[in-house]
Protein backbone atom coordinates (compact mmCIF):
# COMPACT_ATOMS: atom_id res chain seq x y z
CA UNK A 1 0.00 0.00 0.00
CA UNK A 2 1.36 3.42 -0.93
CA UNK A 3 1.96 6.40 1.30
CA UNK A 4 -1.07 8.35 2.54
CA UNK A 5 -1.39 11.79 1.01
CA UNK A 6 -1.58 13.63 4.29
CA UNK A 7 -1.40 13.35 8.07
CA UNK A 8 -2.78 15.63 10.75
CA UNK A 9 -0.37 18.08 12.39
CA UNK A 10 -1.00 16.39 15.73
CA UNK A 11 0.05 13.02 14.31
CA UNK A 12 3.25 14.50 12.90
CA UNK A 13 4.06 16.20 16.20
CA UNK A 14 3.52 12.90 18.08
CA UNK A 15 5.83 11.16 15.62
CA UNK A 16 8.42 13.91 16.00
CA UNK A 17 8.30 13.42 19.75
CA UNK A 18 8.98 9.70 19.35
CA UNK A 19 11.95 10.39 17.08
CA UNK A 20 13.31 13.00 19.49
CA UNK A 21 13.03 10.51 22.35
CA UNK A 22 14.88 7.83 20.36
CA UNK A 23 17.54 9.98 18.73
CA UNK A 24 18.03 13.09 20.82
CA UNK A 25 18.52 16.59 19.47
CA UNK A 26 21.53 15.99 17.25
CA UNK A 27 20.31 12.90 15.36
CA UNK A 28 16.71 14.08 14.88
CA UNK A 29 15.69 14.04 11.19
CA UNK A 30 12.57 14.89 9.24
CA UNK A 31 13.08 11.75 7.17
CA UNK A 32 12.61 9.55 10.22
CA UNK A 33 9.55 11.53 11.26
CA UNK A 34 8.23 10.96 7.74
CA UNK A 35 8.77 7.23 8.11
CA UNK A 36 6.62 7.31 11.25
CA UNK A 37 3.62 8.87 9.54
CA UNK A 38 4.11 7.70 5.96
CA UNK A 39 5.02 11.09 4.49
CA UNK A 40 8.04 12.29 2.58
CA UNK A 41 10.59 14.62 4.11
CA UNK A 42 9.54 17.27 1.58
CA UNK A 43 5.89 17.03 2.66
CA UNK A 44 6.81 17.57 6.30
CA UNK A 45 9.11 20.45 5.37
CA UNK A 46 6.24 22.16 3.55
CA UNK A 47 4.12 21.85 6.69
CA UNK A 48 6.68 22.71 9.39
CA UNK A 49 9.42 24.53 7.42
CA UNK A 50 12.43 22.82 9.06
CA UNK A 51 13.61 20.21 11.54
CA UNK A 52 14.38 22.95 14.06
CA UNK A 53 10.88 24.39 13.74
CA UNK A 54 9.29 20.99 14.30
CA UNK A 55 11.55 20.26 17.28
CA UNK A 56 10.55 23.63 18.71
CA UNK A 57 6.85 22.70 18.49
CA UNK A 58 7.47 19.40 20.28
CA UNK A 59 9.75 20.78 22.98
CA UNK A 60 7.58 23.83 23.59
CA UNK A 61 4.61 21.54 24.32
CA UNK A 62 6.79 19.38 26.59
CA UNK A 63 8.06 22.42 28.50
CA UNK A 64 4.49 23.66 29.06
CA UNK A 65 3.55 20.29 30.57
CA UNK A 66 6.74 20.17 32.61
CA UNK A 67 5.99 23.61 34.07
CA UNK A 68 2.40 22.58 34.82
CA UNK A 69 3.61 19.60 36.85
CA UNK A 70 6.21 21.71 38.64
CA UNK A 71 3.43 24.07 39.70
CA UNK A 72 1.68 21.12 41.35
CA UNK A 73 4.72 20.12 43.44
CA UNK A 74 5.03 21.14 47.12
CA UNK A 75 5.82 24.79 47.77
CA UNK A 76 7.03 24.82 51.38
CA UNK A 77 10.61 24.38 52.63
CA UNK A 78 11.49 20.87 53.81
CA UNK A 79 13.83 18.04 53.05
CA UNK A 80 10.91 15.78 52.16
CA UNK A 81 9.70 18.27 49.56
CA UNK A 82 13.17 18.41 48.01
CA UNK A 83 13.03 14.62 47.78
CA UNK A 84 9.64 14.96 46.08
CA UNK A 85 11.30 17.03 43.34
CA UNK A 86 13.95 14.34 42.85
CA UNK A 87 11.26 11.66 42.68
CA UNK A 88 9.32 13.72 40.13
CA UNK A 89 12.36 13.95 37.85
CA UNK A 90 13.17 10.27 38.27
CA UNK A 91 9.68 9.09 37.45
CA UNK A 92 9.52 11.47 34.50
CA UNK A 93 12.61 9.82 33.04
CA UNK A 94 11.35 6.37 33.91
CA UNK A 95 8.35 6.89 31.62
CA UNK A 96 10.57 7.71 28.66
CA UNK A 97 12.14 5.16 26.30
CA UNK A 98 15.22 7.36 26.17
CA UNK A 99 16.03 10.05 28.70
CA UNK A 100 17.65 12.51 26.28
CA UNK A 101 14.76 15.03 26.17
CA UNK A 102 14.60 15.05 29.95
CA UNK A 103 18.32 15.23 30.62
CA UNK A 104 18.39 18.21 28.27
CA UNK A 105 17.11 20.06 31.35
CA UNK A 106 20.68 19.84 32.61
CA UNK A 107 22.48 20.36 29.31
CA UNK A 108 23.63 23.41 27.40
CA UNK A 109 24.56 21.39 24.31
CA UNK A 110 21.83 22.92 22.11
CA UNK A 111 22.88 25.11 19.20
CA UNK A 112 19.51 26.62 18.26
CA UNK A 113 18.82 29.88 20.11
CA UNK A 114 15.07 29.15 20.22
CA UNK A 115 15.55 25.65 21.65
CA UNK A 116 18.18 26.89 24.09
CA UNK A 117 15.70 29.53 25.31
CA UNK A 118 13.13 26.80 26.02
CA UNK A 119 15.66 24.76 27.99
CA UNK A 120 16.69 27.84 29.94
CA UNK A 121 13.01 28.45 30.74
CA UNK A 122 12.70 24.88 32.00
CA UNK A 123 15.87 25.10 34.08
CA UNK A 124 14.74 28.38 35.61
CA UNK A 125 11.36 26.90 36.54
CA UNK A 126 12.99 23.83 38.09
CA UNK A 127 15.40 26.02 40.04
CA UNK A 128 12.47 28.11 41.28
CA UNK A 129 10.66 24.95 42.40
CA UNK A 130 13.77 23.90 44.32
CA UNK A 131 13.99 27.38 45.81
CA UNK A 132 10.48 27.12 47.22
CA UNK A 133 11.37 23.86 48.98
CA UNK A 134 14.91 24.66 50.16
CA UNK A 135 15.15 25.20 53.95
CA UNK A 136 17.74 27.50 55.45
CA UNK A 137 21.29 26.19 55.21
CA UNK A 138 24.72 27.43 56.22
CA UNK A 139 25.25 28.80 52.71
CA UNK A 140 23.25 31.34 50.72
CA UNK A 141 19.83 30.19 49.61
CA UNK A 142 20.57 30.66 45.91
CA UNK A 143 23.86 28.78 46.22
CA UNK A 144 22.15 25.88 48.01
CA UNK A 145 19.48 25.65 45.29
CA UNK A 146 22.07 25.60 42.51
CA UNK A 147 24.12 23.01 44.39
CA UNK A 148 21.08 20.73 44.73
CA UNK A 149 20.24 21.12 41.05
CA UNK A 150 23.84 20.30 40.15
CA UNK A 151 23.66 17.22 42.39
CA UNK A 152 20.52 16.01 40.61
CA UNK A 153 22.20 16.63 37.27
CA UNK A 154 25.18 14.52 38.31
CA UNK A 155 22.86 11.82 39.64
CA UNK A 156 21.06 11.64 36.29
CA UNK A 157 24.38 11.24 34.50
CA UNK A 158 25.41 8.53 36.96
CA UNK A 159 22.10 6.69 36.50
CA UNK A 160 22.18 6.50 32.67
CA UNK A 161 24.53 3.48 32.38
CA UNK A 162 22.69 1.67 35.20
CA UNK A 163 19.83 0.23 33.17
CA UNK A 164 18.66 -2.09 35.95
CA UNK A 165 18.13 0.69 38.49
CA UNK A 166 14.79 2.47 38.82
CA UNK A 167 15.55 6.17 38.15
CA UNK A 168 13.03 7.35 40.75
CA UNK A 169 14.58 5.25 43.52
CA UNK A 170 18.08 6.18 42.34
CA UNK A 171 17.40 9.93 42.48
CA UNK A 172 15.64 9.65 45.83
CA UNK A 173 18.71 7.91 47.30
CA UNK A 174 21.04 10.55 45.85
CA UNK A 175 18.78 13.33 47.17
CA UNK A 176 18.92 11.82 50.67
CA UNK A 177 22.71 11.75 50.49
CA UNK A 178 22.81 15.45 49.60
CA UNK A 179 20.34 16.37 52.33
CA UNK A 180 22.40 14.48 54.90
CA UNK A 181 25.53 16.36 53.83
CA UNK A 182 23.64 19.66 53.98
CA UNK A 183 22.27 18.76 57.43
CA UNK A 184 18.66 19.12 56.23
CA UNK A 185 16.21 16.81 58.07
CA UNK A 186 14.08 14.37 56.06
CA UNK A 187 11.84 11.36 56.69
CA UNK A 188 13.27 7.85 56.66
CA UNK A 189 10.73 6.63 54.10
CA UNK A 190 9.56 8.42 50.96
CA UNK A 191 5.76 8.65 50.91
CA UNK A 192 5.28 11.25 48.17
CA UNK A 193 3.12 11.15 45.06
CA UNK A 194 5.73 10.07 42.52
CA UNK A 195 7.05 6.77 43.84
CA UNK A 196 4.56 4.21 42.55
CA UNK A 197 1.55 5.68 40.77
CA UNK A 198 2.40 9.11 39.34
CA UNK A 199 0.26 11.05 36.85
CA UNK A 200 1.06 10.76 33.16
CA UNK A 201 4.38 12.60 32.77
CA UNK A 202 4.62 15.74 30.62
CA UNK A 203 7.17 14.32 28.17
CA UNK A 204 4.75 13.44 25.38
CA UNK A 205 2.60 15.86 23.37
CA UNK A 206 0.06 13.13 22.65
CA UNK A 207 -0.93 9.57 23.32
CA UNK A 208 1.76 6.91 22.79
CA UNK A 209 1.88 5.63 19.26
CA UNK A 210 3.44 2.47 17.88
CA UNK A 211 5.94 2.70 15.06
CA UNK A 212 4.42 1.90 11.70
CA UNK A 213 5.35 -1.40 10.08
CA UNK A 214 7.47 -0.64 7.03
CA UNK A 215 8.05 -4.25 5.99
CA UNK A 216 7.67 -4.79 2.25
CA UNK A 217 6.82 -1.15 1.75
CA UNK A 218 3.52 -1.30 3.66
CA UNK A 219 2.59 1.58 5.98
Amino acid sequence: MGRPQSAADEEIIRAAHQVLVRRGHDAFTLSEVGDEVGLSRAAITLRFKSAEALKFRVINANVDRFLAFLDGLPKTPSGDNLIEIAAFLGRLIGHSVNSSPMTAVFSGNILSDDLAALEEKRIAALLAAIGRCMPETQIKHETACKAYLAHLSGALMAWQPREGDDPCDFLIDRAREWLALANIPFSDAYTGNWAHNPPTPPTSPGAPRKRRNTTNGSR
